[in-house]
């Protein structure tokens, strides 16, 4: 496994650009790619909470492609953490993995647009942060996950992966533009959200995932599909709407 950066037209210094973004928040982002002939589209919305009170929304589309599979996504957060993203687009093949995304955020103070391929087990990845360009190369596991901080609908991915994991199972997280992660599936119990037409059956994920200090997430999933998103440790919670009523 291994990274490296250069810059191109400007000096070192736009290295340290991209923690800047998101106060500190480094997001998991990709090349731009069209899918053509998407078929039957399933689009989402959720809701954004931390410690209970409402601060932003995220709408969400998982279609077939040709190719796989094709997530976008935009999201409005406000809070601790004020960010926009304009637009996210990943694109995975038939086996959930990784091809290509794009990601376009923003924050009171800055915009960036982030491009990243997957070739082999090599992603490219190009950053421009306020006429600031910056380009890296990683090494990945083929069958990485491509997981944007505060970019909820890339968790789609991740909840379709789930579907054929077990506990104990190990997988592969790019937190890009930085650097591949390790996400241990600790836990999974049957669960039920309760929701205002009665009782929606959930199958409930504990993930601790290995980064400089070890993340809880905590996932409610069912037929591949995100349900709700807990971050423990932000006090965040991402709860599809029409579930609006589950605790």
């Amino acid at each position: 496994m291994g990274t490296s950066f250069t810059s191109q037209g400007y000096d070192s210094g736009v290295i340290g650009v991209w923690p800047r973004v998101a106060a500190g928040v480094a997001l998991a982002i990709g090349i731009v790619a069209t899918a053509a002939g998407a078929q039957t589209p399933d689009s989402v919305s959720f809701r954004v909470s931390q410690r209970g009170v409402p601060i932003g929304t995220a709408d969400v589309t998982v279609s077939r492609t040709p190719d796989g599979w094709r997530i976008t996504s935009r999201s409005q957060m406000d809070g601790p953490v004020q960010l926009t993203v304009r637009h996210f687009d990943a694109q995975y093949d038939g086996n959930w993995q990784p091809m290509s995304l794009s990601l376009e955020v923003s924050t009171p103070k800055e915009h960036a647009i982030v491009h990243v391929g997957m070739i082999g087990g090599v992603t490219r990845t190009d950053i421009v942060v306020n006429k600031e360009a910056l380009f890296g190369a990683n090494d990945v596991p083929r069958d990485t996950i491509f997981l944007p901080d505060y970019v909820f609908g890339a968790w789609e991915a991740l909840a379709a992966r789930l579907q054929t994991a077990t506990p104990g199972d190990v997988l592969s997280v790019f937190a890009v533009p930085e650097r591949e992660v390790k996400a241990t599936l600790d836990r999974r119990d049957a669960s039920a959200l309760q929701t205002p037409a009665g009782f929606q059956p959930a199958t409930r994920w504990r993930v601790t995932v290995q980064r400089d200090t070890p993340m809880v997430w905590e996932l409610w999933v069912d037929a591949g599909r995100l349900l709700r998103l807990d971050l423990p440790g932000e006090e965040l919670s991402i709860l599809r709407s029409d579930l609006a009523s589950s605790r």
